[in-house]
């Protein structure tokens, strides 16, 4: 899908300072192919229960051909914000990562996945990063994300109910014994630097696979 005609406000150039909810600076920008080496190293800091949460299922490790999947993103079609951390006298570290990638044949769709460190988790951080994943969304004409959730999960499905109006959930059917899935509609862009009328109906939802429940949103495919 194109972007002719139209200017993202979070494209490649974009970068945007934040502070979490304890006070934690974090920078804001989109995932670049020359961070391989800090997904890696992102990677090996989540726990077994975090990787379990964001792949559904055990994974040890990524492979080469995974790696380079989740970082060299076309921008359009899959799209990847990520989150730093700025060390005195060394390198950034890489803390969370959201991303989306449309639906083949639904161009209006997209899966979406929020991963956080386990050690930045309970700050914001999985919260701001789907903020500004749904603006980069909604900017490219992304219409609803695809949600997936663990059936015999029900705190989790009543926190997605909760957390988002019931008008934009809609319940499709069941992928799988274990998991449901959910495709919830994404308000109107609105500009980065004002207050979203709609923060409270997604602080959960956005916030979630940060937290210590055992729900995923949408991982990728492997590839």
């Amino acid at each position: 899908m194109s972007l002719a005609g139209t200017t993202p406000r979070i494209s490649d150039d974009w970068s945007e300072s934040a502070s979490l909810d304890d006070g934690t600076r974090v920078t804001l920008r989109l995932l670049k192919p020359d961070d391989k080496q800090g997904l890696l190293d992102g990677f090996a800091r989540l726990s077994d229960a975090s990787r379990f949460r964001r792949f559904l299922g055990s994974k040890s490790s990524l492979s080469p051909e995974e790696l380079r999947y989740l970082t060299e993103c076309d921008g359009v079609d899959h799209l990847a914000v990520c989150a730093t951390v700025a060390h005195p006298g060394g390198a950034d570290e890489g803390v969370g990562v959201a991303r989306f990638i449309r639906v083949p044949g639904r161009p209006e769709l997209a899966e979406a996945a929020i991963t956080v460190v386990d050690h930045m988790q309970h700050r914001g951080l999985g919260r701001l990063l789907g903020e500004r994943l749904v603006a980069a969304a909604r900017e490219r004409g992304v219409q609803s994300f695809r949600v997936m959730v663990l059936a015999g999960n029900d705190q989790a499905r009543a926190l997605i109910e909760e957390a988002a109006p019931v008008a934009l959930l809609q319940p499709t059917a069941t992928t799988s014994d274990d998991a449901l899935t959910f495709e919830i509609a994404l308000p109107e862009p609105a500009p980065l630097a004002a207050e979203p009328i709609w923060r409270e109906a997604w602080r959960l939802l956005l916030g979630i696979a940060a937290r210590a429940y055992a729900l995923t949103v949408g991982a990728p495919p492997e590839r």
